[in-house]
């Protein structure tokens, strides 16, 4: 297998990336939109909109913000500081701008209930779908891992074997989605586990994966990415114990 993995269409290079990029908008939006249609949502559609604007803007702050911090030293060498910003994202700063913003707007709406389900499984949707335009890539895009002697490995396009952490989270994605599928069937999660359930598992698995990437710590040995999971996780500290340690008869719905 050659990287980069492009597509060809009337004689023209497209990049992979940008395809599954805008496939995974497009099409995590069109499930989003078919899975509020078949779920009793406790929010009206202008109070949907708002929430997903929230989201929009949460998630472009800091994905942007968390992405150029990952290597704060070249973005402070960068001539271009504001293209450079404007440039790196990540989906870890994507997914808990989003999420502040959210529980931002439903503060100001005075809503309490969860909005978070409803976005669970779309969520996961796009993520695989843009994760497949990372693997396509190869070392052309920061989602690869370092030289490994796992069976796993992959020569990524420079002549090493690489763990190719796009396949990995891709395979995180799948085990998730199955998870939330079973517990959801069998035992009746109740209103606003699963998204929080989707959160914790998935953060859990980016905090591994650093440490089997190309890193530039910020702190403590720790980079902008896994600073930002440890914060999220203090913020929601009793949410994370009580998906812990909470008996089964109050974590689930009989």
């Amino acid at each position: 297998m050659e990287f980069p993995i492009n597509l060809h269409l009337f004689g023209l290079e497209i990049n992979t990336h940008l395809v599954t990029e805008i496939a995974a908008f497009f099409v995590g939006f069109r499930f989003y939109v078919f899975r509020k249609k078949h779920s009793a949502d406790p929010f009206s559609w202008e109070q949907r909109m708002i929430i997903l604007i929230a989201a929009a803007l949460g998630a472009l702050v800091f994905s942007r913000i968390i992405g150029a911090l990952e290597n704060i030293e070249e973005w402070k060498s960068r001539p271009d500081f504001w293209l450079y910003l404007y440039a790196s994202k990540t989906v870890v700063g994507g997914l808990l701008g989003g999420w502040l913003f959210v529980e931002i707007a439903k503060y100001l709406m005075r809503q309490k209930a969860s909005s978070g389900d409803v976005m669970t499984y779309p969520i996961l949707l796009a993520l695989f779908i843009g994760r497949m335009g990372c693997f396509s890539q190869g070392i052309g895009e920061m989602t690869y891992g370092n030289a490994t002697d796992w069976a796993t490995g992959m020569d990524l396009g420079d002549g090493i074997l690489r763990h190719p952490l796009a396949l990995y989270e891709m395979c995180v994605l799948i085990l998730i989605t199955l998870l939330l599928l079973v517990l959801q069937r069998e035992r009746k999660l109740t209103d606003g586990m699963q998204f929080k359930l989707m959160m914790f598992l998935y953060l859990f698995y980016r905090f591994v994966a650093e440490w089997m990437k190309p890193r530039f710590p910020l702190f403590f040995g720790l980079t902008s990415i896994q600073i930002a999971i440890i914060i999220c996780y203090l913020l929601y500290l009793r949410t994370i114990v009580n998906l812990i340690t909470i008996p089964k008869r109050s974590l689930y719905a009989s």
